[in-house]
Protein backbone atom coordinates (compact mmCIF):
# COMPACT_ATOMS: atom_id res chain seq x y z
CA UNK A 1 0.00 0.00 0.00
CA UNK A 2 1.50 3.50 -1.38
CA UNK A 3 0.81 6.32 1.19
CA UNK A 4 1.20 9.90 0.04
CA UNK A 5 2.48 11.56 3.57
CA UNK A 6 -0.37 14.57 3.05
CA UNK A 7 -2.99 11.68 3.44
CA UNK A 8 -1.57 10.52 6.77
CA UNK A 9 -3.38 11.78 8.97
CA UNK A 10 -6.48 11.65 7.59
CA UNK A 11 -6.11 8.04 7.55
CA UNK A 12 -4.50 8.50 11.11
CA UNK A 13 -7.92 10.34 12.33
CA UNK A 14 -10.35 7.56 10.04
CA UNK A 15 -9.25 4.21 12.03
CA UNK A 16 -9.49 5.92 15.43
CA UNK A 17 -13.19 6.73 15.22
CA UNK A 18 -14.27 4.30 13.12
CA UNK A 19 -16.24 1.68 14.65
CA UNK A 20 -14.09 -1.47 13.87
CA UNK A 21 -10.65 -1.32 15.39
CA UNK A 22 -8.20 -1.13 12.11
CA UNK A 23 -4.66 -2.12 12.32
CA UNK A 24 -2.18 0.88 10.79
CA UNK A 25 -0.09 -0.32 8.23
CA UNK A 26 3.41 0.11 8.09
CA UNK A 27 3.53 2.68 5.04
CA UNK A 28 1.07 5.21 7.06
CA UNK A 29 2.54 4.42 10.65
CA UNK A 30 6.09 4.87 9.69
CA UNK A 31 5.53 7.59 7.68
CA UNK A 32 6.73 10.36 9.95
CA UNK A 33 9.80 8.00 10.87
CA UNK A 34 10.78 7.37 7.14
CA UNK A 35 10.95 11.38 6.69
CA UNK A 36 13.04 12.24 9.35
CA UNK A 37 15.16 9.33 8.82
CA UNK A 38 15.91 10.40 5.24
CA UNK A 39 16.36 14.09 6.47
CA UNK A 40 18.59 13.32 9.81
CA UNK A 41 22.31 12.91 7.23
CA UNK A 42 21.42 16.78 6.35
CA UNK A 43 20.99 18.54 9.26
CA UNK A 44 23.90 19.50 11.95
CA UNK A 45 24.66 21.06 15.15
CA UNK A 46 26.68 24.30 15.20
CA UNK A 47 28.98 24.49 17.66
CA UNK A 48 30.66 28.49 17.77
CA UNK A 49 33.49 29.82 19.83
CA UNK A 50 34.28 33.19 20.25
CA UNK A 51 37.47 34.49 22.05
CA UNK A 52 37.00 36.47 24.60
CA UNK A 53 39.56 38.08 26.94
CA UNK A 54 39.10 38.76 30.38
CA UNK A 55 41.02 42.30 31.91
CA UNK A 56 45.14 41.65 33.13
CA UNK A 57 46.19 42.97 36.58
CA UNK A 58 48.93 43.18 38.39
CA UNK A 59 50.16 39.65 40.37
CA UNK A 60 51.69 41.87 43.24
CA UNK A 61 55.38 42.66 41.74
CA UNK A 62 56.33 45.87 40.42
CA UNK A 63 58.47 45.69 37.58
CA UNK A 64 56.52 45.33 33.90
CA UNK A 65 57.86 41.72 33.61
CA UNK A 66 55.90 40.35 35.93
CA UNK A 67 52.39 42.30 35.28
CA UNK A 68 50.07 39.37 34.46
CA UNK A 69 48.65 39.98 30.37
CA UNK A 70 45.12 40.13 29.39
CA UNK A 71 44.17 36.16 29.36
CA UNK A 72 41.46 34.73 26.92
CA UNK A 73 38.50 32.48 27.53
CA UNK A 74 36.30 30.92 25.06
CA UNK A 75 32.59 31.53 24.97
CA UNK A 76 30.50 28.39 23.11
CA UNK A 77 27.64 29.00 21.20
CA UNK A 78 25.04 26.60 20.06
CA UNK A 79 22.78 25.79 17.21
CA UNK A 80 21.27 24.15 14.41
CA UNK A 81 21.87 23.85 10.53
CA UNK A 82 20.50 21.90 7.48
CA UNK A 83 23.48 20.96 4.61
CA UNK A 84 21.68 21.86 0.98
CA UNK A 85 24.94 20.80 -0.89
CA UNK A 86 27.34 17.98 -1.70
CA UNK A 87 30.22 20.87 -1.51
CA UNK A 88 29.17 21.63 2.29
CA UNK A 89 26.81 24.52 1.82
CA UNK A 90 24.91 25.14 5.10
CA UNK A 91 21.90 26.90 5.88
CA UNK A 92 21.87 28.53 9.43
CA UNK A 93 20.83 32.03 11.47
CA UNK A 94 23.15 34.61 11.34
CA UNK A 95 22.21 34.74 15.23
CA UNK A 96 23.51 31.34 15.16
CA UNK A 97 27.39 32.63 13.94
CA UNK A 98 27.84 36.18 14.31
CA UNK A 99 31.03 37.26 15.62
CA UNK A 100 32.39 33.86 16.06
CA UNK A 101 35.99 32.77 15.98
CA UNK A 102 35.77 29.34 14.85
CA UNK A 103 33.17 26.91 13.42
CA UNK A 104 32.46 23.26 13.58
CA UNK A 105 29.67 21.18 13.36
CA UNK A 106 28.84 17.58 13.95
CA UNK A 107 26.46 15.37 11.61
CA UNK A 108 24.28 12.79 12.74
CA UNK A 109 26.58 9.92 11.97
CA UNK A 110 28.82 11.71 14.98
CA UNK A 111 31.45 13.36 12.42
CA UNK A 112 32.65 16.62 13.30
CA UNK A 113 34.26 18.76 11.10
CA UNK A 114 35.35 22.60 11.11
CA UNK A 115 33.07 24.97 9.01
CA UNK A 116 33.55 28.27 7.67
CA UNK A 117 30.87 31.46 7.40
CA UNK A 118 30.50 32.22 3.20
CA UNK A 119 28.44 35.02 4.20
CA UNK A 120 25.47 36.09 6.58
CA UNK A 121 22.20 38.53 6.29
CA UNK A 122 21.21 40.23 9.37
CA UNK A 123 18.02 41.77 8.01
CA UNK A 124 16.69 38.50 7.41
CA UNK A 125 18.78 36.52 10.01
CA UNK A 126 19.86 34.16 7.86
CA UNK A 127 23.76 32.77 7.07
CA UNK A 128 25.34 30.86 4.97
CA UNK A 129 28.41 28.21 6.53
CA UNK A 130 30.34 25.93 4.61
CA UNK A 131 31.48 22.24 5.98
CA UNK A 132 35.00 21.27 4.97
CA UNK A 133 34.15 17.83 4.56
CA UNK A 134 33.77 14.97 2.32
CA UNK A 135 30.36 12.42 1.86
CA UNK A 136 27.76 15.48 2.49
CA UNK A 137 24.01 14.21 2.51
CA UNK A 138 21.94 17.62 1.40
CA UNK A 139 18.59 18.13 1.83
CA UNK A 140 15.90 19.02 -0.77
CA UNK A 141 14.72 22.80 -0.71
CA UNK A 142 10.80 22.97 -1.12
CA UNK A 143 8.40 26.01 -2.34
CA UNK A 144 7.63 27.51 0.78
CA UNK A 145 5.06 29.69 -0.55
CA UNK A 146 2.75 26.36 -1.39
CA UNK A 147 2.76 25.57 2.55
CA UNK A 148 -1.14 25.81 3.89
CA UNK A 149 -2.48 26.77 7.15
CA UNK A 150 -2.62 23.23 9.39
CA UNK A 151 -0.27 21.57 7.29
CA UNK A 152 1.79 18.67 9.18
CA UNK A 153 5.56 19.68 9.42
CA UNK A 154 8.50 18.44 11.55
CA UNK A 155 11.55 20.66 13.00
CA UNK A 156 14.97 19.10 13.73
CA UNK A 157 17.65 20.75 15.75
CA UNK A 158 20.40 20.93 18.62
CA UNK A 159 17.36 21.92 21.47
CA UNK A 160 19.23 23.54 24.51
CA UNK A 161 22.16 21.14 24.73
CA UNK A 162 24.84 19.28 22.12
CA UNK A 163 23.67 15.94 23.75
CA UNK A 164 20.31 16.97 22.61
CA UNK A 165 21.67 16.85 18.59
CA UNK A 166 19.29 16.00 15.89
CA UNK A 167 15.74 16.49 17.86
CA UNK A 168 12.51 16.13 16.07
CA UNK A 169 9.34 17.37 16.56
CA UNK A 170 6.22 17.26 14.84
CA UNK A 171 3.43 19.88 14.70
CA UNK A 172 1.63 22.36 12.11
CA UNK A 173 1.54 25.55 10.35
CA UNK A 174 -0.09 27.85 12.60
CA UNK A 175 -0.28 30.75 10.46
CA UNK A 176 1.74 32.58 7.20
CA UNK A 177 3.32 35.45 6.44
CA UNK A 178 4.07 36.93 9.84
CA UNK A 179 5.46 40.23 10.77
CA UNK A 180 6.11 43.01 13.12
CA UNK A 181 7.69 40.19 15.47
CA UNK A 182 10.61 41.90 16.01
CA UNK A 183 13.00 39.61 15.14
CA UNK A 184 14.52 41.09 12.04
CA UNK A 185 14.22 43.75 9.77
CA UNK A 186 12.43 41.71 6.71
CA UNK A 187 9.92 39.47 8.22
CA UNK A 188 7.57 37.31 6.38
CA UNK A 189 7.79 34.28 9.40
CA UNK A 190 5.91 30.55 9.32
CA UNK A 191 4.28 30.18 12.49
CA UNK A 192 4.21 26.86 13.96
CA UNK A 193 3.37 24.70 17.47
CA UNK A 194 6.35 22.28 16.87
CA UNK A 195 8.37 22.33 19.86
CA UNK A 196 11.38 25.04 19.15
CA UNK A 197 13.85 25.17 22.23
CA UNK A 198 17.08 27.75 22.39
CA UNK A 199 19.36 25.56 19.97
CA UNK A 200 17.10 24.90 17.29
CA UNK A 201 18.04 28.19 15.31
CA UNK A 202 19.14 27.63 11.66
CA UNK A 203 17.62 24.13 11.82
CA UNK A 204 15.06 23.33 9.24
CA UNK A 205 11.48 23.06 9.11
CA UNK A 206 10.56 20.18 6.65
CA UNK A 207 7.34 19.60 4.98
CA UNK A 208 6.12 15.40 4.56
CA UNK A 209 7.89 14.64 1.53
CA UNK A 210 11.47 15.67 3.52
CA UNK A 211 11.67 19.26 1.70
CA UNK A 212 13.02 22.07 4.15
CA UNK A 213 10.62 24.90 3.83
CA UNK A 214 11.60 26.72 6.43
CA UNK A 215 14.45 27.91 8.85
CA UNK A 216 13.64 27.80 12.26
CA UNK A 217 14.30 31.11 14.08
CA UNK A 218 13.43 32.10 16.90
CA UNK A 219 10.09 31.71 19.65
CA UNK A 220 7.95 33.90 21.92
CA UNK A 221 8.00 32.43 25.19
CA UNK A 222 7.08 33.65 28.41
CA UNK A 223 9.62 31.07 29.93
CA UNK A 224 12.53 31.46 27.78
CA UNK A 225 11.22 28.16 26.65
CA UNK A 226 8.72 26.20 24.22
CA UNK A 227 4.99 27.94 24.46
CA UNK A 228 3.49 26.49 21.00
CA UNK A 229 4.73 29.28 18.86
CA UNK A 230 7.88 29.52 16.50
CA UNK A 231 8.57 30.82 13.89
CA UNK A 232 10.86 30.19 10.56
CA UNK A 233 11.95 31.72 7.87
CA UNK A 234 10.23 30.84 4.68
CA UNK A 235 12.57 28.28 2.24
CA UNK A 236 12.20 30.56 -0.54
CA UNK A 237 13.34 33.80 1.12
CA UNK A 238 16.13 31.92 2.54
CA UNK A 239 17.18 30.66 -0.77
CA UNK A 240 17.09 34.11 -2.36
CA UNK A 241 19.39 35.33 0.02
CA UNK A 242 21.67 32.52 -0.09
CA UNK A 243 22.23 32.63 -3.83
CA UNK A 244 22.95 36.21 -3.26
CA UNK A 245 25.51 35.47 -0.28
CA UNK A 246 27.04 32.70 -2.58
CA UNK A 247 27.72 34.71 -5.65
CA UNK A 248 28.17 37.83 -4.28
CA UNK A 249 29.33 37.74 -0.47
CA UNK A 250 26.23 40.42 0.50
CA UNK A 251 22.87 40.83 0.06
CA UNK A 252 21.46 43.57 -2.62
CA UNK A 253 17.58 44.46 -2.21
CA UNK A 254 15.75 46.88 -4.84
CA UNK A 255 14.20 50.06 -3.18
CA UNK A 256 11.65 52.12 -3.85
CA UNK A 257 12.15 55.09 -1.37
CA UNK A 258 8.92 55.77 0.36
CA UNK A 259 7.92 55.64 3.98
CA UNK A 260 4.69 53.60 4.51
CA UNK A 261 1.92 52.71 6.97
CA UNK A 262 -0.93 50.37 6.63
CA UNK A 263 -4.31 51.48 6.03
CA UNK A 264 -7.52 51.46 8.68
CA UNK A 265 -10.93 51.86 8.03
CA UNK A 266 -10.82 55.64 9.66
CA UNK A 267 -8.18 56.01 7.10
CA UNK A 268 -9.73 54.84 4.33
CA UNK A 269 -13.04 56.82 5.13
CA UNK A 270 -10.69 60.44 5.32
CA UNK A 271 -8.85 59.26 1.72
CA UNK A 272 -11.84 58.69 0.07
CA UNK A 273 -11.57 54.51 -0.55
CA UNK A 274 -13.90 51.44 -0.84
CA UNK A 275 -11.85 49.62 0.81
CA UNK A 276 -8.96 49.80 3.29
CA UNK A 277 -6.46 47.49 1.60
CA UNK A 278 -3.73 48.62 0.26
CA UNK A 279 -0.60 50.63 1.61
CA UNK A 280 0.13 54.46 2.27
CA UNK A 281 2.61 56.68 1.40
CA UNK A 282 3.72 59.16 3.82
CA UNK A 283 6.58 60.43 2.57
CA UNK A 284 8.67 59.99 -0.46
CA UNK A 285 12.77 60.89 -0.54
CA UNK A 286 14.43 62.90 -2.66
CA UNK A 287 16.17 61.66 -5.90
CA UNK A 288 14.41 58.01 -5.21
CA UNK A 289 13.38 55.35 -7.52
CA UNK A 290 9.58 56.99 -6.49
CA UNK A 291 10.50 60.48 -6.46
CA UNK A 292 11.41 60.33 -10.01
CA UNK A 293 8.27 58.52 -11.06
CA UNK A 294 6.35 61.24 -9.91
CA UNK A 295 4.98 59.20 -7.01
CA UNK A 296 3.27 61.33 -3.78
CA UNK A 297 2.38 61.35 0.07
CA UNK A 298 -0.77 60.54 0.02
CA UNK A 299 -0.94 57.61 -2.89
CA UNK A 300 -2.21 54.71 -1.93
CA UNK A 301 -0.23 51.50 -3.46
CA UNK A 302 -2.76 48.73 -4.07
CA UNK A 303 -0.50 46.48 -6.87
CA UNK A 304 2.66 46.44 -8.12
CA UNK A 305 3.11 44.38 -11.22
CA UNK A 306 0.87 41.60 -10.44
CA UNK A 307 0.82 41.37 -7.42
CA UNK A 308 -1.94 42.71 -5.68
CA UNK A 309 -1.05 44.21 -1.86
CA UNK A 310 -3.08 44.94 1.31
CA UNK A 311 -0.12 45.73 4.01
CA UNK A 312 3.18 47.06 4.18
CA UNK A 313 4.59 43.82 4.80
CA UNK A 314 3.74 42.56 1.50
CA UNK A 315 4.79 45.90 -0.16
CA UNK A 316 8.30 46.13 1.50
CA UNK A 317 8.46 42.44 1.01
CA UNK A 318 7.76 42.40 -2.64
CA UNK A 319 9.82 45.43 -3.38
CA UNK A 320 13.04 43.59 -1.63
CA UNK A 321 12.92 40.84 -3.54
CA UNK A 322 12.51 43.06 -6.72
CA UNK A 323 16.22 42.97 -8.64
CA UNK A 324 18.02 46.70 -8.69
CA UNK A 325 17.45 47.76 -12.25
CA UNK A 326 14.19 46.04 -12.81
CA UNK A 327 11.29 48.73 -14.13
CA UNK A 328 7.93 47.78 -12.67
CA UNK A 329 4.73 49.01 -12.75
CA UNK A 330 3.17 50.17 -9.58
CA UNK A 331 -0.78 50.68 -9.46
CA UNK A 332 -2.33 53.48 -7.52
CA UNK A 333 -5.27 55.27 -5.72
CA UNK A 334 -4.92 58.97 -5.66
CA UNK A 335 -7.49 61.33 -5.41
CA UNK A 336 -10.23 58.50 -6.20
CA UNK A 337 -8.42 57.82 -9.14
CA UNK A 338 -6.59 54.94 -10.10
CA UNK A 339 -3.25 55.68 -12.03
CA UNK A 340 -0.07 53.40 -13.35
CA UNK A 341 3.15 54.44 -12.89
CA UNK A 342 6.56 52.74 -14.30
CA UNK A 343 9.37 52.71 -11.42
CA UNK A 344 12.75 51.47 -12.25
CA UNK A 345 13.40 49.45 -8.76
CA UNK A 346 16.97 51.19 -7.07
CA UNK A 347 19.37 49.48 -4.86
CA UNK A 348 18.46 49.72 -0.92
CA UNK A 349 21.46 52.63 0.15
CA UNK A 350 22.11 50.50 3.27
CA UNK A 351 23.02 47.37 1.57
CA UNK A 352 25.26 49.24 -1.33
CA UNK A 353 27.21 50.28 1.24
CA UNK A 354 27.81 46.73 2.78
CA UNK A 355 28.51 45.11 -0.61
CA UNK A 356 31.34 47.88 -1.32
CA UNK A 357 32.54 46.80 1.72
CA UNK A 358 32.74 43.08 0.71
CA UNK A 359 34.42 43.16 -2.54
CA UNK A 360 37.55 44.09 -0.64
CA UNK A 361 39.70 41.16 -0.64
CA UNK A 362 39.32 39.29 2.70
CA UNK A 363 43.11 38.48 2.78
CA UNK A 364 43.89 41.94 2.53
CA UNK A 365 42.07 42.83 5.45
CA UNK A 366 43.44 39.91 7.76
CA UNK A 367 47.29 39.27 7.01
CA UNK A 368 50.48 39.90 8.28
CA UNK A 369 50.73 42.10 11.02
CA UNK A 370 47.27 43.40 10.50
CA UNK A 371 46.27 39.87 11.85
CA UNK A 372 48.53 40.17 14.57
CA UNK A 373 47.08 43.43 15.56
CA UNK A 374 50.58 45.13 16.47
CA UNK A 375 53.19 47.76 15.26
CA UNK A 376 56.72 46.60 15.41
CA UNK A 377 60.02 48.82 14.90
CA UNK A 378 63.36 48.48 14.53
CA UNK A 379 65.58 48.93 17.93
CA UNK A 380 67.41 51.28 18.93
CA UNK A 381 70.32 51.61 20.18
CA UNK A 382 69.20 52.40 23.54
CA UNK A 383 66.35 49.62 23.13
CA UNK A 384 69.04 46.98 22.63
CA UNK A 385 71.22 47.96 25.90
CA UNK A 386 68.19 48.07 27.78
CA UNK A 387 67.04 44.97 26.60
CA UNK A 388 70.33 43.07 26.38
CA UNK A 389 70.71 42.36 23.12
CA UNK A 390 74.03 43.10 21.34
CA UNK A 391 74.40 45.13 17.71
CA UNK A 392 73.77 42.31 15.83
CA UNK A 393 71.21 40.62 17.85
CA UNK A 394 67.42 39.64 16.26
CA UNK A 395 64.75 41.66 17.86
CA UNK A 396 61.63 44.13 17.05
CA UNK A 397 60.20 46.94 19.53
CA UNK A 398 56.41 46.42 20.33
CA UNK A 399 55.00 49.75 19.85
CA UNK A 400 51.96 49.89 19.52
CA UNK A 401 48.60 46.95 20.50
CA UNK A 402 45.11 47.12 18.80
CA UNK A 403 42.86 46.57 21.81
CA UNK A 404 41.23 42.77 21.31
CA UNK A 405 43.91 41.77 19.12
CA UNK A 406 45.83 38.82 18.81
CA UNK A 407 48.57 40.13 20.33
CA UNK A 408 46.91 41.26 22.88
CA UNK A 409 45.15 38.07 23.71
CA UNK A 410 48.72 36.44 23.61
CA UNK A 411 49.57 39.19 25.92
CA UNK A 412 52.17 41.18 24.46
CA UNK A 413 52.44 44.72 25.66
CA UNK A 414 54.08 47.85 24.45
CA UNK A 415 57.57 48.25 24.83
CA UNK A 416 58.19 44.40 24.68
CA UNK A 417 61.17 42.94 22.23
CA UNK A 418 59.73 40.18 19.91
CA UNK A 419 63.11 38.06 19.46
CA UNK A 420 61.23 35.08 17.84
CA UNK A 421 58.13 33.92 16.39
CA UNK A 422 57.73 30.60 15.85
CA UNK A 423 61.34 29.99 16.79
CA UNK A 424 62.43 31.99 13.96
CA UNK A 425 64.58 34.88 14.95
CA UNK A 426 62.55 38.20 13.21
CA UNK A 427 64.98 41.53 12.29
CA UNK A 428 62.48 43.41 10.14
CA UNK A 429 58.74 43.20 10.54
CA UNK A 430 58.18 41.76 6.47
CA UNK A 431 59.52 39.04 8.65
CA UNK A 432 57.14 38.62 10.75
CA UNK A 433 54.71 39.51 8.27
CA UNK A 434 55.78 36.51 6.09
CA UNK A 435 55.32 34.07 8.68
CA UNK A 436 51.69 35.30 9.85
CA UNK A 437 50.74 35.11 6.28
CA UNK A 438 52.11 31.49 5.78
CA UNK A 439 49.91 30.22 8.46
CA UNK A 440 46.13 29.07 8.57
CA UNK A 441 43.25 29.87 10.96
CA UNK A 442 43.81 27.43 13.53
CA UNK A 443 47.52 27.81 13.68
CA UNK A 444 49.42 28.64 17.03
CA UNK A 445 51.92 31.47 17.33
CA UNK A 446 54.45 31.12 19.80
CA UNK A 447 56.52 34.35 20.47
CA UNK A 448 59.33 34.91 22.49
CA UNK A 449 60.20 38.40 24.01
CA UNK A 450 62.28 40.00 25.86
CA UNK A 451 60.85 42.37 29.08
CA UNK A 452 62.92 44.48 30.61
CA UNK A 453 66.38 42.14 31.66
CA UNK A 454 64.21 39.12 30.68
CA UNK A 455 62.61 36.43 28.87
CA UNK A 456 59.29 34.76 28.09
CA UNK A 457 57.66 33.26 25.76
CA UNK A 458 53.71 33.68 25.04
CA UNK A 459 51.25 31.48 22.50
CA UNK A 460 48.34 32.57 20.93
CA UNK A 461 46.00 30.41 18.57
CA UNK A 462 44.63 32.16 15.40
CA UNK A 463 41.03 31.70 15.06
Amino acid sequence: MNVHPTHILALLFTMTVASTPAVATESVRYALSDVAERSLPSVVTVLSTRNLLSGGGNSGWSHPFFRSPKRGFKSQGLGSGVIVSTDGLILTNNHVIEDADSLRVRLHDGREMAAEVVGSDPRTDIAVIRAKGENLTPAAIGDSDTLRIAEVVLCVGSPLSEELGHTVTQGIVSAIGRSAVGLAEYEDFIQTDAAINPGNSGGPMLNLDGEVVGINTAIASRSGGNQGIGFAVPSNMAKRVMDQLVQNGSVVRGWLGVVIQDLNEELAEALKLKQSRGVLITDVAKGSPANEARLLAGDVVVKLQNTNLGNVRELRTAVAQTLPGTSVSVTLLRDGKTLERMVKIGVFPGDQQAASKRKKPKKEQTVGLERLGVRLSSLSAAKREASGIGPSGAGLEVTRIQEDSLAESAGLQEGDVLVELNRKPVRKPREVNQIIKSLDSGATLLFRVKRGKGSLFLAVRIP
